[in-house]
């Protein structure tokens, strides 16, 4: 089972962001390590893990998503 909530990634395309995420879930907490080598398809990550705590993998700066617009 995997510890993530939600995962969301940043690419240079939507194939390359619904890769990352689908394979983070499926890595479960192998995923931050996988998601930081160079030759990973997202260039970003945020893993919500279940008790909500957020890890960033070269995520941008600024208002998370639950802060709203």
């Amino acid at each position: 089972m995997t510890p993530w909530r939600t995962v969301t990634a940043l690419a240079a395309t939507c194939v390359e962001a619904n890769t990352a995420t689908t394979a983070a879930l499926v890595l479960g907490a192998e995923a931050p390590a996988w998601l930081a080598r160079p030759d990973t398809p997202g260039q970003a990550a945020r893993l919500v893990a279940a008790d909500g705590a957020a890890t960033l993998i070269d995520w941008p700066q600024g208002r998370s998503p639950e802060e709203g617009r």
